[in-house]
């Protein structure tokens, strides 16, 4: 698991990095490039989908059909943007554990404001 995760962002970056410079030099065939990356979308979606019934099914958390409407186009999004994002975001961790920055910086606390502190003597 360490492994894997300590590497995934890396190869990925690699791998997107790869792609886009086999497009611009001509050396990708397109259509089977596609394909590979419709089957992908697909199981991704899937996988995604099959998520999102499973936690309705459990716990009812979304109550309107507007909300599960959301959630399954959010999962249709993920792949343009987000994804990637998420592998800048994991360098950009990878490298400060390299560098062994273990700060977070400064996280101001919001909301929950009318909870009280309980005054259980612990």
């Amino acid at each position: 698991f360490l492994f894997i995760e300590l590497f995934a962002p890396i190869l990925e970056a690699l791998g997107i990095g790869a792609v886009a410079v086999g497009l611009v030099l001509g050396v990708i065939d397109v259509p089977f490039a596609m394909l590979i990356f419709l089957l992908s979308y697909g199981y991704g979606l899937l996988l995604t989908l099959a998520a999102v019934l499973l936690e309705e099914l459990a716990y009812r958390r979304y109550s309107r059909i507007s909300e599960r409407i959301w959630l399954i186009g959010l999962a249709l999004l993920e792949v343009f943007g987000y994804r990637q994002l998420t592998v800048i975001w994991r360098l950009s961790g990878l490298a400060g554990f390299l560098r062994k920055r273990r700060d977070w910086g400064v996280m101001d606390r919001q909301g929950f404001a009318s909870a009280q502190p309980s005054s259980g003597g612990h």
